[in-house]
C-alpha cells in the first residue's frame, strides 16, 4: 500500500510539472506575434532562402526567430512584443550565415511593430543581388548549424517516412505540451 501510495504521488507530482509547463509555453504563445509574409527574389534564385525577425541592441542584431525556407515561398516568425528589422537573404551554402554574392532583402525602412498578440501578415520581402547596409555581409541567424534543417513551407518535403529524424515518436506530444518550444525549435539558444 505503501508503494502505491508513493507512485501515485510521483505521477501526480510529474502530472503537476506538465500542466506547470503547458501553462507557461501557453502564456508565452499568448504573449507572441505572429508574422508572415512571402520572400520573392528579383534574380533568379533556386535555392534555401533564410526568413529572419531581428532586434537591434548596441548596433548589432540579436535574432529573435528566424526559418529556413527550401525556396524563395512563405514564411511565419513567431516573436514576443517588441520591434523587428525583417530580412531574408538566399543560402547558397546552408551555414545560416549571409555571405558576400548572396541575394538579400529587408522589408521596410522602419522596424515592424509586433504588439505581443495576433499576428501580421503580407510581410513580404523581395532579395536582390544589391547589398543592404541594414543587413551585413557576415550576418548569422544562428551560432552553430542544426543537426538538420527543416523547411518550414508546406511541400517541403514531399513523403516522409514515421521512423525519419523529422518524425520522432515525441514529436505529437512536444507540438502539443510545448507548441512554442516545438515551433521555435531551430531557435538560437539565448
Amino acid at each position: 500500500m505503501v508503494t502505491r501510495c508513493f507512485w501515485l504521488s510521483v505521477c501526480f507530482c510529474l502530472s503537476a510539472c506538465s500542466l506547470v509547463r503547458l501553462k507557461e509555453e501557453s502564456a508565452t504563445f499568448y504573449a507572441s506575434t505572429v508574422l508572415a509574409g512571402h520572400v520573392t527574389s528579383a534574380q533568379a534564385w533556386d535555392g534555401p532562402v533564410v526568413a529572419a525577425a531581428a532586434t537591434r541592441r548596441d548596433g548589432r542584431l540579436d535574432i529573435a526567430h528566424y526559418a529556413v525556407l527550401h525556396e524563395a515561398g512563405g514564411y511565419e516568425l513567431i516573436v514576443p512584443k517588441g520591434e523587428y528589422a525583417l530580412f531574408a537573404f538566399g543560402d547558397a551554402n546552408g551555414n545560416l550565415t549571409l555571405d558576400a554574392g548572396e541575394p538579400v532583402g529587408i522589408y521596410g525602412m522602419a522596424p515592424v511593430r509586433a504588439s505581443g498578440s495576433g499576428s501580421l501578415v503580407s510581410l513580404d520581402v523581395v532579395m536582390s543581388a544589391a547589398p543592404q547596409s541594414a543587413i551585413a555581409p557576415g550576418t548569422a541567424v544562428a551560432a552553430r548549424l542544426p543537426a538538420k534543417t527543416h523547411s518550414t513551407q508546406a511541400g517541403a518535403i514531399a513523403i516522409a517516412s514515421m521512423d525519419d529524424p523529422l518524425m520522432p515518436a515525441d514529436a505529437g506530444r512536444r507540438g502539443y505540451w510545448a507548441p512554442v518550444d516545438f515551433w521555435c525549435r531551430d531557435k538560437p539558444a539565448t
